[in-house]
This record gives C-alpha cells, sequence and structure tokens, in this order.
C-alpha cells in the first residue's frame, strides 16, 4: 500500500503544481492585457483633453470677438481703458481655463498610466510567486510521498 499512496500523492501534487502555474500565468497574462488597455486608455486621456483645450480655445476666441463687435458697435472705442482692460482679463481667464482643462485631463491620463503600472508590477509579481509556490506543492507532495514508506528505528 505504501508504493500505491506514494505515487498517488505524488502525482496529485504534480498536477496540482501544473495547475497552479496555469492559474497563475492566466493571471498574470490578464493584468498584463489589463495593463495595456490602460496605457491605450491614458493616451486617449490626454488626446481628449488637448482637443478639449482646442475646443474651449476657438470658443474663447469667438467669445472675445463678440466682446469687441459689441464695443465697436455700442460706440466704446476697444482702445479705451475700461475696454482693453475686460477684453484683457477675459482673453486671461480663457487661457488659464484652457490651461486648467489641459491639466486636468493629463493628471486624469496621469492616474490611468499609475494603474497600469500597478498592473504591470501585478504581473511581474504573479510570475515570480508561481515558482515558489509550485515549488511547495511539489515538496509537500515529496514529503508527504515519503511519509508512505516506513523508517528504520535505531
Amino acid at each position: 500500500m505504501g508504493i500505491t499512496a506514494a505515487v498517488a500523492i505524488g502525482a496529485g501534487a504534480v498536477v496540482s503544481a501544473f495547475g497552479q502555474k496555469q492559474a497563475n500565468d492566466a493571471a498574470s497574462a490578464a493584468e498584463r492585457r489589463n495593463a495595456a488597455i490602460l496605457g491605450q486608455q491614458a493616451q486617449l486621456q490626454r488626446e481628449e483633453a488637448e482637443q478639449e483645450a482646442a475646443i474651449f480655445g476657438e470658443q474663447a476666441d469667438i467669445a472675445l470677438g463678440d466682446t469687441v463687435s459689441s464695443y465697436a458697435k455700442s460706440g466704446v472705442s476697444i482702445s479705451s481703458g475700461s475696454a482693453i482692460l475686460l477684453t484683457a482679463l477675459q482673453q486671461s481667464k480663457a487661457a488659464n481655463d484652457k490651461q486648467s482643462i489641459l491639466i486636468s485631463g493629463r493628471k486624469r491620463a496621469d492616474i490611468t498610466d499609475q494603474e497600469a503600472n500597478n498592473r504591470r508590477r501585478n504581473a511581474r509579481a504573479i510570475n515570480r510567486g508561481t515558482g515558489l509556490q509550485v515549488a511547495g506543492t511539489l515538496l509537500g507532495g515529496i514529503g508527504g510521498a515519503a511519509a508512505q514508506f516506513p523508517t528504520k528505528s535505531t
């Protein structure tokens, strides 16, 4: 009975170790795929921020043009102190708002990039841990199989 039990324990350990390796390989591959997707999302977030800022800039230019046109229609000289000041303030606010849009979009992309990096690290950690997990299972199986054989007492 000792040999049959030892073979069964050893075979069970090998099958278990193989299953652990397969499961960990799949988990690592999934983490790498998720990291790639997150990297793509980060790039899209950056592009979206650039587009959003460009559209905002165009709209701000149109609004500024409307302001200048309104001044001209109402007979206010655009070179008068208050008109210049208001126009300058409007331009400054638009530039700040445009920059805020870019910064916000880039921050979102940076956070997404960080998550992608975390996923890559997780994939590497899974790969490193697989060898130890498999070795532990095999050693446990060897120990269990060896325990099936009687030892001589001295």
